[in-house]
C-alpha cells in the first residue's frame, strides 16, 4: 500500500509529511509581532487548508517558529470542533480549547496558570453566550497584561458559520461576530489573532457576517497549488515504501490529472499504485475515471461555483458556446475561476480530472430530459461492468481505511503505554479537577489519532451484537464518532492497569449530549403541552427541579427529573398515568440502567481518594452493557423520549 499518511483522507498528522509553502507558514507566525493581523486562508477543498493548520499546530513546528520569533509563551489554540450546533457551543469551544492550551503549555509558569484557572472558575455557569464572552474578555485581558499572545486556528470557518446561523437570531449572531472583531482590533487591551480557513471570502459567508464588521479584520491569503517540485516530493513520499518506481511519463500524467491539487493527487497516486501493483499500465483516461469515481472534491468544486462559472466551464469543456453569457458575466466568471485555481488565464482547466468531470456533468444534465427506452444485452453488460467497477473501488477504499485505522491504533497504543503524563496520574490520589484533566488529556489524544474512522456499525466488531445497532442510524455523526473513538480507546486501555475513567468519559459525554440535545428538550415540550399548569402545583420544589433548575441536565439531574415527574403524575394526574408517553418509556429496565449509569458516571468523574475508587475494566464493561446492550439499550430509551410528540 502507499505511504498510508499520504493516502489517508485526513489532513497530515505528522510535520514531516507536510508539503507546502514555508513562506506562508512564516507569514502566519509573523503575526505574533504584528499589532493587527488576522488571516483568512481562502481556497477550495482539497488544496491543503486543514493540513496547513495542523502543521502550524504541531508541537515541533510551534517549537521551531516560536523560538525563531522569540515568542515561546504565545498560545497557539486550534479549535477541535468544526460543527457546533449553536453560537453558545462555538464560544464554549473557544473557551475550552484555550483553557486546555494554557493548562498544558510548557512555557507558561505555574503562577500564571493558577491565576488563569481562577478566572475560569469565577464563571461557573457557561449556559449563556454573554457569560462565556465575559470570561474570554477577562482571560484575554489578563494574558495581555502578562505579555502572552493568543492565536486561534479555526478550520472550515464558512461551514461552521452556516451551521450555526440557523439556530440563532440575527442580532445575537451579529453580536458574537462583533465580539471576535473587537478582541482582534482592541490592541490596547488584548493580543488575540485569528487564522481561519474558508472556501469563500469571509464577507460572502452570510449577510450577518458582512454587516458585523468581522471581515474587515482579515487579510486574505491563498495556498498555492503544488508545482512540479512539490508534486515530485509528494510522489516520492507516497511510493517510498512500496518498492515501485514511478516513471517520468507517469509523473507527468499525475501532474496533468491532478493539476497540483493535493487532494486529487492523492487519489491519482492511488490509482497508479493499484495498477502497477497488479503489473498493469494505466492510461490517462483510466486514471481520470478513478479520480472522478473516488473523489468528492470535484463535486465540492462544482458546488461552490456560481451559475455563470458553471456555464463557462461547460462552454470551455465542450469547446462550444452552448450556454449564453454576457461579456461581463463571462469576465467575472473567468476572474473568479482563475482566482480559485480552476482555470488558467488562457481558459484551460488546471486539472484534467475536473475538465472531464465538467464534460460528464454536461452530458448527464443534458440527458435528464431525454427518454431512452433501449434495453439491449449490450446495455445490460455495460451496467454490470460499471457496477463491478464501482464495487471494486468501494472495496479498495474500505481496505485502505482499515489499514490506516490499524496503523493509527498501533501508534496510539504505543503512545499511551509510553506517555509520561498518563503515567503521572496513576497510583496516586486525584482531585476532581485532576481527574478531569486526566480524562480530557487522554480523550483528546485518542481523538487526534482517530479523526477519520468508519461509522458503519458492521465494521465495529465490539458493537455488532449489541442492541444499540437498532438506533444507530438515528444518532448524528458527532455522537457516532465519539462512541467509535471510545470503543477504539477501550480496546487499548482495557489491556493496561491504568485508571479506565478516560474510556468511561468518552461514553458518558455521548450519553449526556443525547440527554441535553434530544431527550430533555422533547420531554419539556411534551410536558408543557400536556400539563400546562404543572409548574404551579403544590409540590413546588419538585416542579421547580423539573422545569426550571436543570435546563441542561447531567445524568444525575436527569434521573431525578424523571423520578420527580413520575411522582407528580401519579399523585396529581393519576388518571393520566396509563396514557402518559414519558411514563410508558420510563419502565423498570430504563430506571435500573439509568441508575447504574449514574453511579458509574460519578465514579468516572469524581475524585480518586484511594485505590478502591479507581475505575476498572469491569466498571467499563458494566457501563457499556447498560448504555449499549440489553434488549433495549439505555441510549435507545433516550431516543424514544426524543421522539415523543
Amino acid at each position: 500500500m502507499l505511504n498510508s499518511i499520504l493516502a489517508n483522507k485526513c489532513p497530515v498528522i505528522n510535520s514531516e509529511d507536510y508539503i507546502g509553502d514555508e513562506n506562508l507558514v512564516l507569514d502566519i507566525y509573523d503575526i505574533i509581532n504584528a499589532k493587527r493581523n488576522n488571516f483568512a486562508i481562502i481556497n477550495d477543498d482539497g488544496v491543503g487548508k486543514s493540513s496547513l493548520l495542523n502543521y502550524i499546530n504541531f508541537p515541533d513546528t510551534k517549537e521551531k517558529y516560536l523560538a525563531e520569533f522569540n515568542k515561546k509563551t504565545t498560545l497557539i489554540v486550534k479549535t477541535d470542533k468544526t460543527d457546533p450546533k449553536s453560537a453558545l457551543e462555538f464560544l464554549e469551544t473557544l473557551r475550552r480549547c484555550l483553557k486546555y492550551e494554557i493548562k498544558y503549555n510548557q512555557y507558561i509558569i505555574k503562577d500564571i496558570k493558577r491565576e488563569c484557572d481562577e478566572i475560569f472558575r469565577e464563571y461557573k455557569d457557561y449556559s449563556e453566550e454573554n457569560k462565556i464572552r465575559d470570561c474570554l474578555y477577562d482571560i484575554f485581558r489578563f494574558l495581555y497584561i502578562k505579555k502572552i499572545g493568543t492565536i486561534f486556528l479555526i478550520d472550515d470557518f464558512d461551514k461552521m458559520i452556516k451551521n450555526i446561523k440557523e439556530y440563532q437570531k440575527m442580532e445575537m449572531a451579529q453580536e458574537n461576530y462583533s465580539f471576535l472583531r473587537d478582541v482582534a482590533n482592541d490592541t490596547s487591551s488584548f493580543n488575540v489573532h485569528f487564522i481561519v480557513t474558508s472556501r469563500v471570502e469571509i464577507q460572502k459567508i452570510s449577510y450577518t457576517v458582512d454587516v458585523s464588521g468581522l471581515p474587515g479584520i482579515f487579510t486574505p491569503k491563498q495556498i498555492e497549488l503544488f508545482g512540479d517540485r512539490e508534486i515530485n516530493i509528494y510522489i516520492d513520499k507516497a511510493f517510498e515504501k512500496s518498492g515501485i518506481v514511478v516513471l517520468e511519463d507517469e509523473r507527468e500524467m499525475l501532474k496533468k490529472v491532478s493539476g497540483g491539487f493535493p487532494g486529487l493527487l492523492r487519489i491519482a497516486c492511488e490509482a497508479l499504485y493499484q495498477a502497477k501493483k497488479e503489473g498493469k499500465t494505466i492510461s490517462e483516461e483510466q486514471m481520470i475515471n478513478d479520480v472522478i469515481d473516488e473523489s468528492d472534491l470535484l463535486e465540492t468544486h462544482w458546488g461552490c461555483s456560481t451559475l455563470e462559472e458553471k456555464k463557462l466551464y461547460k462552454n470551455i469543456g465542450l469547446s462550444e458556446d452552448i450556454y449564453v453569457l454576457s461579456k461581463h458575466e463571462e469576465a467575472e466568471a473567468l476572474r473568479a475561476s482563475i482566482k480559485r485555481k480552476i482555470l488558467k488565464e488562457d481558459k484551460i482547466f488546471v486539472s484534467k480530472a475536473f475538465q472531464f468531470y465538467v464534460n460528464k456533468k454536461s452530458i448527464i444534465e443534458d440527458e435528464v430530459n431525454v427518454t431512452n427506452d433501449t434495453n439491449t444485452d449490450t446495455d445490460y453488460k455495460e451496467l454490470l461492468e460499471k457496477h463491478k467497477k464501482v464495487t471494486d473501488a468501494a472495496i479498495r477504499v474500505i481496505e485502505r481505511q482499515e489499514e490506516l485505522n490499524l496503523m493509527m491504533f498501533k501508534k496510539l497504543e504505543s503512545h499511551i503505554n509510553s506517555d509520561s503524563t498518563i503515567h503521572s496520574y496513576q497510583d496516586r490520589a486525584l482531585s476532581k479537577e485532576e481527574k478531569e484533566e486526566y480524562n480530557e488529556y487522554v480523550v483528546k489524544m485518542a481523538g487526534d489519532y482517530f479523526q477519520d474512522i468508519s461509522l458503519n456499525i458492521d465494521h465495529i466488531d465490539t458493537l455488532k451484537n449489541m442492541s444499540i445497532k437498532n438506533i444507530w442510524n438515528k444518532l448524528d455523526n458527532f455522537n457516532l464518532t465519539k462512541i467509535v473513538q471510545g470503543e477504539k480507546l477501550n480496546s487499548i486501555y482495557s489491556k493496561t492497569k491504568f485508571d479506565q475513567s478516560p474510556v468511561g468519559i468518552s461514553y458518558t459525554d455521548v450519553f449526556e449530549n443525547i440527554i441535553k440535545t434530544k431527550a430533555f428538550p422533547s420531554m419539556k415540550k411534551y410536558i408543557s403541552n400536556k400539563y400546562p399548569e404543572l409548574k404551579i402545583r403544590p409540590n413546588e420544589r419538585a416542579n421547580e427541579l423539573l422545569l426550571k433548575f436543570h435546563p441542561d441536565p447531567m445524568v444525575g439531574n436527569f434521573k431525578h427529573i424523571l423520578m420527580n415527574y413520575e411522582k407528580i403524575i401519579k399523585e396529581y394526574y393519576s388518571t393520566e398515568v396509563a396514557g402518559d408517553k414519558i411514563l410508558r418509556i420510563y419502565n423498570e429496565d430504563f430506571k435500573t440502567k439509568l441508575h447504574n449509569i449514574h453511579i458509574l458516571r460519578n465514579r468516572i468523574s469524581h475524585e480518586k481518594r484511594t485505590e478502591a475508587d479507581k475505575v476498572t475494566v469491569n466498571d467499563i464493561r458494566r457501563l457499556r452493557e447498560n448504555m449499549f446492550g440489553g434488549e433495549v439499550s439505555c441510549i435507545e430509551y433516550l431516543i424514544r423520549l426524543s421522539e415523543i410528540k
